[in-house]
């Protein structure tokens, strides 16, 4: 179920964009690391340019909270904080593991955000079988910064060294 009750007073932008946007018993699915959230409820209130958001989730018996605000126009401020409690993380046969955390982030959607907190895993459980774990994958290419001679031959002997240098243009999230 989704509901919203907005009203626009002014000229349009979202700014002037008041109201409540509201889910409940939504359910997500992340199928590259077998999360599901379910139910899932979440509610925003939208007023001066910024959501206000309140998402309540359960986890894998566990329960997932996150409260805080999102600025809706550039840079897109964030003050969001997230619990997590008593999850049970399943990763195919090979690990099994309760995580319980509180992470808080900041900064701006379009420049620097920070992630900071804890994050705890107990009765981890890591299964090697007796046939190993498969094929390893290709090591990657690796852009080693000053590298001494005896790293740059290891490199070059895992057919590993990257022989161009890029300055790279992606976002970095710091953590604390």
């Amino acid at each position: 179920n989704a509901g919203f009750d907005l009203t626009l007073q002014g000229q349009p932008s979202l700014a002037n964009v008041r109201g409540t946007i509201q889910a409940e018993n939504a359910r997500l699915f992340d199928p590259s690391t077998n999360l599901e959230i379910a139910p899932l409820s979440m509610t925003a209130h939208l007023s001066g340019g910024v959501a206000a958001l309140q998402v309540q989730g359960s986890v894998n018996a566990g329960k997932l909270q996150a409260d805080g605000t999102l600025g809706l126009a550039a840079p897109f401020p964030v003050d969001l904080g997230l619990a997590l409690s008593n999850i049970d993380y399943v990763f195919e046969d090979v690990a099994r593991t309760q995580v319980d955390g509180d992470l808080l982030m900041r900064g701006s959607a379009q420049g620097a955000l920070e992630l900071s907190g804890e994050i705890g895993l107990t009765d981890l459980t890591i299964r090697v079988p007796d046939t190993g774990l498969g094929t390893a994958d290709p090591v990657p290419l690796v852009q080693h910064i000053g590298a001494k001679r005896s790293v740059r031959q290891t490199l070059a002997r895992a057919d590993a060294l990257q022989q161009t240098s890029s300055t790279g243009s992606g976002t970095s999230l710091p953590l604390d």
